[in-house]
């Protein structure tokens, strides 16, 4: 290949280019390739797993509330095991940062055995030859084939997994939204006694009183009383109806009675069927007790003649409507509590046509909870399959458009009739209002309304009307069918049918299939006798098709015209009552659920007679005090004051528990053995009245409304997951206790977190972190500082102020002569200097370094090399070199991100780049032991001894530094020479060990010990001395001269 140039050209310049081509199309082919995607695909299907692993973020945020509490570590689960929502909630949880999840189809196997190994083992693409060239094409191949696999067609599948596992999880929720719905819809209308049908005719004494209360306990109450057609026909404020009737205060039992016996007026008045009351708190079981006393006294005294039942209803759809744009129009001026009022009356009346008022423009209706999942799914998706619910229920039961017309209430059920829609249902009802028509018949759809043949067809059958009350308003015939299911196309198959169930003569003159229908919808027993079965077959004959079930639909229909086919009502359970009323789920409040309880009292059983008598008193050595065996009181002195305590009966018994209340208002009841995992006599070691506790659910009684809990340390860690707390089968545990170090360990290692706070009056004192500091000044300029708590104590601040962009120097000051820990020292001190407020370290120090910063970032051979990068500048100083051809020597300045407040000074004299680090100071520079007032002044100095060894070279990284008393550079070579600084079988920095071109080991200060007093000095290390800081080598033209020859600076760079 080396010989063949027609294989290279300006995007394949070399062999290795060529190869990775090649290798590209082949993969490329076999991933274009529909055989290899089809059965890759299916492969991958069945093998693909996922891995999930929490983040940061995720571990201190996923508790055990949490829906992926479980699976928040997954180790190569199979996708088919998904059920549910739990990929939705996935998917979110990815999104948000809380977890990370990984797809792979090879996540539990070992490499031998990866699909990528198992194709190579069936040697599909293998030449099956020894040669040398043949394994290396051999070779090639397989890389081929893995690239293919890898980098083209998994990614693919994934996406398309991920994309089937999305939508099979939005389906299931959509489904379940669909299901509540249905649930809600599916209701029929309240009546007080199912064995006596409800008609039309009772609409207007078929009235309920809805009532409604508020949480807080000054705001009134009201109730609304609703006839059948959803109209409010009066209403009542009742300002104290949430008052207990055996209240301690006399005033408060008194208003209340007052707003009982207003409602006793009410209700003897108006004789509502029942009463409905929004199940808002627990104290909705005494409200309907209240109401409950006050019927049975009603019916003990006569005035009432029968039983008003009192229903607790769900205020979920009242707090919905109440803020709607429908009750908005329709109540403009009514309160947010009497809106709920009526709708929870209306509610009971007839929900499908409560519910259709929030089938708005706006979509209101998605403002009620379906599911926990259900704002994860599309929009349109869930609007389009409850849209759908509401079209079964409505071709289930009908729409009279008369009533739609004479009551606006029920217009929004016209929408849902098939063929309709919103739009036509909306023109229908603007032609027949205005003209205050009404429709006698079905015909008049076509013949007054304009309605097209089509819509007609699809909308007749689901439109009823009234046939008697339109014939005794009108006057005119009315063909009584359009009063019933009976679409019609298939009028005379219903006449026929009439007609042959009575046996009528057909030859008669006097036929009347009109009479025939009236007979039989008085005697409909009689169309039992009839063979629909011959009939439907003679249609079929006829080419009508197979109308068996149309046949049997309709002698139904003949049967009882538009029967309410819903569920009748039924109370909630005790255990939906109990979730409505607590505002919880099953799924949120249950038995393993961790919980917050305050206590309220420890809970005694009464001692008897006999345990008095069998009782012995013990006496305690130690403190000389005598203890009451039952209640193990034990501060009595004298063996006569138990007695004493007896008989007083202020002994109160034994202590069986401890009684808490939830959050949620639920009463708890922890038994003493599982109060602690030791053994407790006395609760009132452990808890105290009024102290919030955490605690764990074991079982909960719905009738009493109140559960017994568990706070006992085994417990709530349920190691052996006996709670219900359990894992995936999955569960990653491995990798959950690896990040359980890690974040330990960081913890333990974090103690930038760890600062005092401070009350210091200044504006450029903040209460805050490194790392927020540092945060704060990437905003601000260079030469901005902030003073902050410091983690060493009280008697501590450090000042973090910007050298440039991110590159901050944190200094310590020390604080002296301090009134208490939180006041400002009054001497303050960095290094030897001392300084006495803040202002003046922010003068006499901040300013005049950050001046002599500024004077090196505006030099004009100033080089940014991203925080003092030497490769960088090597580099540039080599190109700079080679454009100069030689003569001359270039060198620039760069800041230091490892050592703040220094810089570096780089230069090239010949073939080896020097780095030599330099100080900024308040007065000026410090460059090799010399201090310098100005940039210019150090610059000219070092241009006529940068060939002179320098004293000392800083190489201890941050991490290698350690507090210790510090020394200037210049003072290591006297201390080296007097033996202080020096250690056994080191050497010193002497001349001769430069002049002699030699690499000894020596000891050398780190940067600190040259810089801002204040800095906490390195040790020096026993270190060899690298390359860029040893003094000219024996290849140096300089090397041994007197007088070497003066260098060529540049002018210009």
């Amino acid at each position: 290949m080396d010989d063949d140039d027609d294989l290279f050209c300006s995007l394949l310049p070399d062999v290795d280019s060529v190869l990775k081509g090649a290798k590209w199309m082949v993969a490329m082919r076999f991933a274009r390739n529909p055989i290899v995607r089809r059965i890759v695909r299916e492969q991958y299907r069945q093998r693909v797993t996922v891995s999930v692993r929490a983040t940061m973020h995720g571990r201190s945020l996923i508790d055990e509330a949490h829906p992926l509490y479980s699976c928040k570590y997954l180790k190569n689960k199979p996708v088919r095991l998904l059920k549910n929502d739990e990929y939705l909630r996935l998917k979110e949880a990815e999104e948000s940062h809380l977890i990370n999840m990984i797809f792979s189809i090879d996540g539990s196997e070992s490499k031998r055995t990866t699909y990528y190994n198992e194709l190579l083992q069936q040697q599909l693409f293998h030449r099956d030859e020894y040669t040398a060239v043949a394994e290396e094409w051999n070779s090639l191949r397989h890389e081929a084939l893995k690239q293919c696999l890898d980098d083209m067609l998994y990614p693919i599948f994934e996406r398309e997994v991920r994309l089937q596992l999305q939508r099979e999880a939005e389906e299931h929720v959509i489904e379940k939204c669909a299901n509540r719905m249905q649930e809600w819809l599916r209701i029929a209308p309240y009546w007080h006694d199912p064995k006596v049908e409800r008609k039309r005719e009772d609409y207007n004494r078929l009235t309920i009183l809805g009532i409604a209360y508020s949480l807080e306990p000054k705001s009134p109450s009201y109730a609304a009383l609703v006839n059948a057609d959803g109209d409010v026909l009066d209403h009542l404020v009742l300002r104290n109806f949430t008052k207990r009737t055996f209240a301690r205060s006399d005033n408060e039992r008194e208003l209340k009675t007052v707003d009982l016996e207003e409602l006793k007026t009410f209700l003897v008045k108006k004789m509502p069927i029942a009463i409905a009351i929004t199940g808002e708190s627990l104290d909705a079981v005494y409200y309907k007790k209240d109401l409950e006393s006050l019927v049975v006294d009603l019916q003990a005294s006569g005035t009432i003649g029968r039983n008003i039942p009192v229903e607790i209803v769900d205020p979920e759809l009242a707090r919905v409507y109440a803020d709607s744009g429908p009750a908005n129009q329709e109540f403009p001026t009514y309160s947010i509590l009497l809106r709920q009022a009526i709708s929870i009356a209306r509610r009971l009346q007839d929900p499908l046509i409560e519910f259709s008022q929030l089938v708005t423009p706006d979509d209101e209706i998605l403002s009620l909870k379906f599911h926990p999942s259900q704002n994860m799914v599309s929009k349109e998706e869930l609007i389009q399959r409850i849209t759908e619910e509401f079209i079964n229920r409505v071709s289930e039961v009908g729409v009279d458009v008369n009533r739609c017309i004479e009551h606006p209430y029920t217009a929004p059920l016209l929408q849902f009739v098939c063929g309709l829609g919103p739009r036509k249902a909306s023109h229908l009802l603007k032609i027949l209002t205005p003209e205050e028509l009404h429709l006698e018949n079905r015909s008049k759809l076509v013949t007054h309304c304009r309605m097209g043949p089509k819509v007609f067809m699809n909308c007749a059958g689901f439109i009823k009307i009234d046939t008697a009350r339109m014939m005794d308003k009108s006057g005119v015939f009315i063909d009584v069918l359009d009063g019933s299911r009976v679409h019609p196309e298939t009028y005379e198959w219903a006449r026929k049918m009439a007609f042959d169930a009575l046996e009528y003569d057909e030859t008669v003159d006097d036929y009347d299939p009109g009479t025939a229908l009236d007979e039989i919808l008085e005697s409909p027993e009689r169309l039992k006798d009839l063979d629909l079965d011959a009939f439907a077959e003679e249609l079929q004959r006829q080419g009508f098709g197979n109308k068996n079930i149309t046949l049997y639909d309709i002698r139904a229909e003949l049967n009882h015209r538009y029967k309410d086919l819903r569920a009748l009502y039924h109370p909630p359970t005790r255990e939906q009552l109990f979730y409505m009323l607590i505002k919880e789920t099953p799924r949120t409040f249950g038995p393993g659920k961790l919980i917050m309880a305050k206590v309220l009292n420890v809970v005694y059983k009464r001692p008897s007679p006999n345990m008095f008598e069998e009782a012995r008193p013990v006496k305690d050595s130690t403190t000389n005090l005598w203890q009451c065996p039952i209640c193990f009181k034990d501060d009595f002195p004298e063996l006569g004051e138990v007695w004493k305590h007896y008989d007083a009966n202020e002994c109160p018994g034994q202590a069986i528990g401890v009684r808490v209340r939830l959050e949620n208002g639920i009463a708890g009841f922890i038994p003493i053995k599982y109060l602690s995992d030791r053994h407790v006599n006395d609760p009132n070691e452990r808890v105290k009245s009024g102290m919030t506790i955490a605690c764990r659910i074991m079982k909960i009684d719905t009738y009493r409304f109140s559960c017994d809990l568990t706070c006992r340390t085994s417990d709530l860690e349920d190691r052996e997951f006996q709670y219900g707390t359990g894992r995936d089968n999955h569960y990653d545990f491995k990798a959950e206790e690896e990040d359980r170090k890690k974040e330990e360990t960081a913890r333990m290692m974090k103690n930038d977190d760890a600062i005092y706070k401070r009350v210091i009056a200044h504006p450029s004192f903040r209460n805050c972190t490194c790392s927020e500091a540092e945060e704060l000044l990437d905003q601000m300029d260079e030469g901005d500082a902030i003073i902050r708590p410091s983690s060493k104590g009280a008697d501590f601040l450090t000042l973090t102020w910007k050298v440039c962009d991110g590159i901050y120097q944190h200094v310590s000051i020390r604080e002296e002569n301090k009134e208490n820990s939180f006041t400002l020292g009054r001497s303050l001190i960095i290094g030897s200097e001392v300084y006495e407020d803040l202002d003046e370290i922010l003068a006499r120090f901040v300013h005049p370094v950050a001046m002599s910063v500024r004077e090196v970032l505006t030099y004009k051979y100033y080089r940014d090399s991203n925080g003092g990068d030497t490769q960088i500048l090597e580099n540039f100083l080599v190109e700079e070199k080679q454009k100069n051809g030689g003569n001359k020597i270039p060198y620039s300045l760069s800041a230091c991100k490892d050592y703040p407040g220094k810089f570096l000074l780089s230069y090239l004299p010949n073939t080896r780049v020097r780095h030599e680090y330099f100080t900024a100071l308040p007065d000026g520079f410090r460059f090799r032991g010399r201090v310098f007032n100005n940039l210019n002044n150090l610059l000219a100095w070092f241009k006529q001894h940068f060939n002179e060894p320098p004293p000392g070279t800083p190489l201890a990284t941050p991490t290698d530094r350690l507090s210790v008393t510090g020394y200037t550079p210049s003072q290591y070579d006297s201390l080296n020479r007097m033996g202080i600084v020096t250690p056994r079988g080191a050497v010193g920095i002497g001349t001769n060990a430069w002049n002699g071109g030699t690499r000894p080991m020596i000891y050398l200060p780190s940067p600190s010990q040259s810089g801002f007093p204040g800095q906490s000095p390195g040790v020096p290390r026993l270190m060899r001395t690298p390359q860029f800081t040893v003094p000219p080598t024996p290849s140096d033209p300089y090397l041994g001269a007197q007088q070497p020859p003066p260098p060529i600076w540049p002018t210009k760079m």
